[in-house]
């Protein structure tokens, strides 16, 4: 069976599972299935017929599994040896991920599942730092430290797409990246990093277990299609609420797929308030082509007593700011800065100019 017909069947598979979930919300999935160590040391195992336990007991280990989905009721825990650990989770089945259960560690967790990976309205990821991608990494590169990520030869874009709620640690991340990313839930990383990157291509960078940056190196060259089986209209769309006080969010997107509306789109709530006198901030990426929108509220005020405002970048081929959006950098002690299609001038050369505001 050809690559492209086991997404389509896998497609429809978690098409599936949301007409399913309407009669059903509470007993739809199975625990993981599958599991199989790869690389590193853990063992998994299951206290209850609701429950499954990962103990951890190397830095990193890599976890295939057949199946990673998770019921309403369920819980999957996984402890490991301190924050900085990672467990890659990869699903080497044609299902997509769906958890509508419990997703808790101490340390990192990561996701990566090509045929699309879905948080439902109950889902609760709770971690120090949690990584969703559809884009592959390979073993050796993860074991290493070069966390490249790569869209398959030959297999369908599938997306990311959170209606739950996934929280960070304080100073911890969350990184969701696929070729398309929707978020209609809640995103919380207070004084950590929430990044969105969208493209065909990503890396990421660490120090230790802070993330430090990511780039989107290869644009999005086809369809990509949502839980519902329909393209997405946009690469990257946030509906929901993202959150990082005195921390960093990034939503960026590298597009060359004519029948996408926007590169991003942002109709909801993304704040970075100031909190402990750090200052946060906020860039809506849309790089050399295609549309970047906000109709929501981007916010990096600081509200209380000798705090100063954060900073806004929101750039792109061409910027639209419309209906109702608001972008608030003001500060108790001195305002931020906002910068709408490029730097002061366009003379900033960290700032990338677009065409049209």
């Amino acid at each position: 069976m050809r690559p492209s017909t086991i997404r389509k069947k896998a497609t429809a598979f978690l098409v599936a599972i949301l007409a399913y979930s309407l009669i059903f919300p509470t007993y739809i999935f199975a625990l993981p299935q599958g599991g199989q160590v790869v690389a590193g040391q853990a063992d998994i195992t299951n206290p209850s017929a609701l429950a499954m336990q990962i103990n951890q007991a190397t830095q990193k280990a890599i976890i295939n599994w057949q199946q990673f989905s998770i019921a309403a009721p369920e819980v999957v825990n996984f402890a490991q040896p301190n924050a900085a650990a990672i467990a890659l989770n990869r699903v080497i089945g044609v299902d997509p991920s769906a958890i509508y259960g419990s997703l808790t560690a101490n340390g990192g967790v990561w996701v990566i599942n090509p045929a699309g990976i879905l948080v439902g309205s109950t889902g609760v990821i709770n971690v120090n730092s949690f990584l969703a991608s559809t884009l592959d990494i390979a073993d050796e590169n993860f074991l290493s430290g070069n966390y490249a990520f790569s869209q398959r030869l030959n297999e369908s874009l599938a997306a990311i797409v959170n209606q739950g709620t996934i929280s960070a640690a304080s100073g911890g991340s969350v990184s969701l990246i696929a070729p398309g990313i929707v978020n209609e839930g809640t995103i919380v990383a207070s004084l950590g990093k929430v990044n969105l990157g969208a493209g065909e291509q990503v890396t990421l960078n660490f120090q230790g277990n802070e993330l430090i940056n990511f780039a989107v190196d290869k644009s999005v060259l086809g369809e990509v299609l949502g839980p519902d089986g329909q393209p997405l209209e946009d690469s990257i769309l946030n509906e929901g609420t993202i959150s990082a006080e005195g921390g960093e969010i990034v939503l960026s997107a590298k597009t060359a797929y004519d029948a996408i509306k926007s590169v991003v789109n942002n109709k909801g709530v993304i704040e970075a308030q100031t909190v402990e006198n750090e200052n946060g901030v906020i860039r809506l990426q849309g790089n050399d082509l295609g549309i970047v929108y906000n109709s929501g509220t981007l916010d990096v005020s600081g509200t209380d007593e000798g705090e100063t405002g954060g900073e806004v970048e929101v750039t792109g081929e061409e910027t639209r700011l419309v209906h109702y959006s608001k972008i608030k950098a003001s500060g108790r002690k001195g305002g931020g800065k906002v910068y709408v299609g490029g730097g002061f001038q366009g003379k900033n050369p960290s700032i990338k100019n677009g065409k049209i505001t």
